[in-house]
């Protein structure tokens, strides 16, 4: 019945959004093995050409997921935890839908209000204060010396943001990230290996869409609200 609970919850948080679809689900129906919901015709979010097909902008279809995925993170502090395109549909009408919420996660407030600093330290490229961020997110223990962590985090962030700030996508700074946690005592909590995992398949969903596609191009007009 979790998933159940799940799905109403999605639910009452894009009730509002012309852009979002969340199937309704039948509690009375449901049981411990079974979850009885409404069923989704809509087109493969990856199949470009049927989207196309369908006279639905891709790019706006595009960012239209990008949204809907941050205010998953960032306002509902509840999100999928698990979009693969098998998840994720567009409908012909250009809203996205979502299936199968066995999968998700929950932020506090405190968390989700961090996540937005951190977004806006990485933006403005200040270090010292990311390198705060990831001790009030639990990668770094209280006490940690930064000191040394600063400009390693300042080389990542570089790198992976190229020439310019739309230059920047999530699986060049994973990778880079990850090299780091072998040389400095980081560790990567449980809820936000899922966030990654998360954000990691949405850019690739978004990058099958559009080669040329840069996260923080589409994300930032929304987060900069």
């Amino acid at each position: 019945m979790q998933e159940a609970r799940n799905i109403e919850e999605f639910g009452r948080n894009f009730a509002s959004d012309p852009t979002v679809k969340i199937p309704w689900v039948r509690r009375d129906l449901c049981g411990s093995k079974v979850v009885v919901m409404e069923w989704i015709e809509g087109i493969r979010c990856t199949d470009i050409n049927g989207i196309r097909t369908s006279g639905v902008d891709v790019e706006e279809f595009i960012r239209v997921g990008v949204v809907s995925g941050l205010r998953q993170l960032l306002e509902f502090g509840l999100f999928h935890g698990d979009p693969h395109p098998g998840n994720i549909f567009c409908l012909r009408d250009g809203r996205i839908a979502y299936v199968d919420f066995g999968n998700v996660a929950q932020l506090s407030n405190s968390n989700k209000q961090v996540l937005i600093d951190a977004v806006v330290h990485a933006v403005n490229e200040d270090y010292d204060e990311m390198a705060g961020d990831f001790i009030k997110l639990g990668f770094l223990s209280p006490g940690t010396d930064i000191t040394p962590i600063v400009p390693a985090l300042e080389k990542i962030w570089r790198d992976s943001k190229g020439q310019s700030l739309a230059d920047f996508n999530f699986r060049t700074v994973t990778s880079k990230f990850n090299e780091l946690v072998y040389q400095y005592p980081i560790r990567i909590p449980e809820r936000y290996s899922l966030v990654i995992r998360s954000l990691l398949t949405q850019e690739g969903i978004c990058m099958t869409l559009k080669p040329q596609f840069h996260f923080l191009e589409v994300a930032y007009p929304y987060v900069a609200r």
